[in-house]
C-alpha cells in the first residue's frame, strides 16, 4: 500500500522541470562510507536541481541528515528499528521480500527512472533485481577494483560480482578502476569522488 510510505516533498524533487531524470539514491547499510556517500551525492544533485529521491535504513547514522534534504523518501527497516541487535538484523533479513516490494511500489508511484547505489549492501540485492525487472535502470558504484587487505572474503566477493552482473552501468571514481573494469558488458562512467 503506497499510502503507508513516508514520503516528503522537497525543493529538489518537487520543483524540477521535465525532462529531468528521476534518480532514487539507495543505500540500505547503516554505518560508514555508504550512508555518508549517499548523503553527499544527494546533496550535490539536489543543489544542481536534479530530481532526487532517497531510500535508506531508518537506523542509518545519516538518517537525520538525509531527512533534512527534504527529498521524497522511502525509509526501510522501520519495523525492525526498535529491536536490539542481533534480533534487528534477523528481522531485517526476514523483511527483505516485503522491503523489495515496497521499493518497487515506491519506484512506480514516483516514476523513478534510475536507481543509483553509491555502495553495495546485501539488502540491496533483491530490490535491485525487482526494479530492473520493471525496466528501471540501475547504476552501481565501484570504488576499488580490488578489495583492501582484510576485506577479502567469499561473501563480499560474491556480492561485488552480483552487483556487476545485475546493473545497467557502473560509476567509478578513478581511471585505474575504469581500466580494471573495462571488460564489463555495461557502460562505465568515470566521475570525481
Amino acid at each position: 500500500e503506497t499510502d503507508r510510505y513516508e514520503i516528503e516533498h522537497s525543493r529538489g524533487a518537487a520543483n524540477c522541470q521535465e525532462p529531468h531524470v528521476k534518480i532514487l539514491i539507495e543505500h540500505l547499510g547503516t554505518r560508514g562510507g555508504g550512508p555518508q556517500l549517499q548523503a553527499e551525492i544527494a546533496r550535490a544533485l539536489i543543489k544542481h536541481g536534479e530530481s532526487v529521491f532517497l531510500a535508506f535504513d531508518t537506523t542509518s547514522e545519516m538518517s537525520e541528515e538525509l531527512m533534512a534534504l527534504r527529498a521524497p523518501t522511502l525509509r526501510m527497516g522501520t519495523l525492525a528499528a526498535r529491536a536490539p541487535q542481533p534480533l534487528r538484523m534477523f528481522l531485517r533479513m526476514l523483511s527483505q521480500p516485503l522491503d523489495a516490494v515496497r521499493m518497487v511500489a515506491f519506484c512506480k508511484k514516483m516514476n523513478i527512472d534510475i536507481v543509483f547505489e553509491p555502495m553495495s549492501h546485501p539488502f540491496q540485492i533483491l530490490p535491485r533485481r525487482l526494479v530492473r525487472a520493471l525496466g528501471i535502470r540501475v547504476l552501481t558504484s565501484v570504488h576499488d577494483a580490488e578489495r583492501h587487505a582484510g576485506e577479502e572474503n567469499s561473501i563480499l566477493s560474491w556480492l561485488s560480482k552480483d552487483d556487476l552482473r545485475n546493473t545497467d552501468g557502473v560509476v567509478v571514481y578513478s581511471s585505474a578502476v575504469k581500466d580494471a573494469l573495462d571488460s564489463l558488458p555495461v557502460p562505465i562512467f568515470q566521475t570525481v569522488h
